[in-house]
């Protein structure tokens, strides 16, 4: 198989560490195949496990996924009802196929705009994988990069850190995954040449692969 062939001529010295993927586009793949835009989004959600599994074998040791932005909640309301619905689904779905692969599985952005059936899928998807090791897997969820940097900052100031006290170190430890190392690989799946808001403090030194 190529994707085996593929496998066994990388450098292992040059995998990188950690992986990001913006995966957009399923819409215009529901469009074109005549479909309404939350089939494409069912459709991408099975590309999931095959791009973990095939990072864990790299030798990736975290993979980030971008999936609904706090920009997305602009889109109709019948296709975020949609969309809310098949997280939920999905997570709740695919938690016990990732534990079993040892992967552990962590979400990213502002918690408390979730409805609930998905902040319960979302909680109880951690508590299961919280151990593993095998790979670091996150979500980014109602995610912003400009967000995270106001939440870290507000943290920082709700802390009472001087000023003096800050540096880039410090800065790290108030975003939302700090034990996450910053982005080597950027993807973006739809060709789109924009980096759209995604993990912007990470990806200062990130090579970018549209």
């Amino acid at each position: 198989m190529r994707s085996e062939e593929l496998l066994r001529s990388l450098d292992p010295s040059r995998v990188p560490h950690h992986v990001a993927i913006m995966a957009d586009g399923n819409r215009r793949w529901g469009q074109r195949r005549l479909l309404p835009s939350i089939a494409g989004h069912r459709a991408g959600s099975e590309n999931v496990a095959p791009i973990l599994d095939c990072a864990a074998r790299a030798g990736v040791e975290v993979v980030t996924l971008y999936v609904f932005s706090t920009e997305n909640w602009g889109r109709a309301e019948t296709e975020v009802s949609s969309l809310m619905s098949l997280f939920a689904g999905v997570i709740a779905k695919k938690a016990s196929e990732v534990n079993k692969k040892g992967y552990r599985l962590r979400f990213l952005g502002r918690r408390d705009e979730l409805p609930l059936r998905v902040l319960t899928s979302v909680r109880e998807a951690e508590e299961l994988t919280r151990d593993n090791e095998a790979l670091d897997f996150y979500v980014a969820l109602n995610y912003g990069g400009q967000a995270e940097i106001v939440d870290a900052v507000r943290r920082i100031v709700g802390d009472g850190l001087a000023p003096e006290e800050i540096d880039a170190a410090t800065f790290a430890r108030y975003l939302y995954a700090p034990d996450a190392p910053p982005v080597d690989l950027l993807i973006r799946t739809s060709g789109e040449l924009r980096v759209s808001n995604f993990l912007l403090w990470s990806i200062a030194y990130a090579e970018f692969y549209f």
